[in-house]
């Protein structure tokens, strides 16, 4: 189509979260606040509410307590993410969730 050099805005909704994105999504995230950090996992596994029963993505990060530092930044990080419901997070692990 052509468009004359104009932004062409789609209409389609936002693509949902799977167990694969939510985990390359948090691997991301890892990269970003923890440079050259080892001993950090990342797991992700589908999930629901207790009472709604709406499909969610429960994703956690666990890290060594030599990378504490990097928590908060992290963790507002995770706020920011699309789907983002709640969080959780200690100095040695955050664990989220969003919507799938």
């Amino acid at each position: 189509m052509y468009t004359s050099g104009r932004t062409v805005k789609s209409n389609r909704p936002a693509a949902p979260t799977t167990v694969a994105s939510a985990t390359a999504d948090a691997r991301k995230l890892v990269k970003r606040h923890f440079k050259g950090a080892t001993g950090i996992t990342v797991n992700s596994s589908l999930t629901a509410h207790t009472v709604t029963l709406e499909p969610l993505v429960r994703t956690t990060i666990s890290f060594p307590a030599s990378s504490r530092e990097a928590t908060r930044p992290l963790a507002d990080a995770v706020e920011s993410l699309p789907g983002y419901v709640s969080m959780a997070w200690t100095d040695y692990h955050i664990s989220f969730v969003r919507t799938a």
